[in-house]
């Protein structure tokens, strides 16, 4: 029998014995990952956690990663690998390896990252402990060619409804990663997602809206950051990655405008902002040698057009974007 007792607005549950532990699935969508996929999986095999699944889909790599993955499955029943019979992209992959996952709970990891050996059963047990949660996410290393460190985020245990949004808005960010983040299967419409680079914020930010979230300090995996990386290489510039993550926030919006009442709507009203201005000092300011005129003739611009302050960054992105037209709108005034 399972009991339930409640500590301040969270609904606790307390933990089956082994006999009743719930599956897990742990989907891993793969191309051209020789260097890393082996340490991927093995970090899988050696969970602390006994009831889990590894499914792989390897999406028509041309490198040695499906003969790797076939080879691990052999000697691992815990392992399912399949092949795509074209390269269908990498967010079509991703879904296509959701559809595979039959358990009550779900992990996307990228093929090169890896996760630590309590990392599954530590979010299982926070997810059972907090029934009403929808995912679970921790602290995570982050190592690559010119940097090694770690997330150490202090954030709240528990996420009260819409909560995590909120802080996501405020901090106009992904607050975690898909390493080390386990969901609810059942929570989930994959047909629902919409294709995003960053697809994993839209899923965290509709999840917080309608659910709570827990989190734990420890750190329960290792994302990697390299030349190969498909999200890197797709948000390979300041701009694509600022429409990237723009593009998420659109489409939170769309789909869930009955959330967006008051002081959240103000929110993510904020966080579009600052995904500009974070944008601008990326690239204007770190980027251009003619900042400075720039920033000048905008001003003069601004200025004489009586525009607010607000108004003002929201149009700084477009006007540099149209430098030599600034400069002739500015000198006709």
């Amino acid at each position: 029998m399972v009991i339930h007792e409640k500590k301040g607005m969270a609904i606790l549950c307390k933990i089956p014995d082994k006999m009743h532990q719930p599956k897990v699935s742990i989907c891993i969508p793969v191309f051209n990952g020789e260097q890393y996929i082996e340490a991927c999986i093995r970090s899988c095999m050696e969970q602390d956690y006994e009831p889990i699944s590894i499914i792989c889909i390897d999406n028509q790599s041309t490198d040695q990663t499906w003969e790797i993955v076939k080879g691990l499955a052999a000697a691992d029943k815990r392992i399912k690998c399949f092949q795509n019979v074209s390269n269908i992209g990498m967010f079509n992959n991703v879904k296509k390896v959701l559809e595979y996952a039959d358990s009550e709970f779900v992990t996307i990891l990228s093929a090169d990252d890896y996760l630590y050996p309590k990392a599954i059963s530590t979010q299982v047990n926070q997810l059972l402990q907090y029934p009403s949660a929808a995912f679970a996410f921790s602290n995570i290393d982050q190592i690559g060619h010119k940097f090694n460190c770690n997330t150490n985020y202090s954030y709240p245990n528990y996420f009260e409804k819409g909560s995590y949004v909120q802080l996501s808005f405020k901090m106009a960010k992904n607050l975690n990663f898909l390493t080390a983040t386990l969901f609810r299967r059942d929570q989930v419409d994959i047909s629902t997602i919409p294709n995003l680079i960053f697809f994993d914020w839209y899923i965290w930010l509709t999840l917080g809206l309608q659910h709570e979230v827990v989190f734990t300090e420890e750190t329960l995996g290792t994302h990697r950051y390299h030349d190969a990386n498909q999200t890197e290489e797709l948000c390979s510039t300041y701009l694509n990655h600022y429409l990237s993550l723009k593009k998420v926030l659109d489409a939170c919006w769309e789909s869930h405008k009955s959330y967006f009442q008051g002081s959240l709507l103000t929110q993510w009203k904020n966080a579009q902002l600052r995904l500009q201005n974070n944008f601008l000092k990326q690239v204007v300011y770190f980027q251009s040698p003619d900042y400075k005129s720039f920033r000048e003739y905008v001003s003069l611009f601004t200025t004489k057009s009586g525009l607010k302050p607000t108004a003002y960054y929201a149009m700084l992105i477009h006007l540099y974007f149209m430098y030599e037209r600034c400069k002739r709108w500015v000198i006709n005034l």
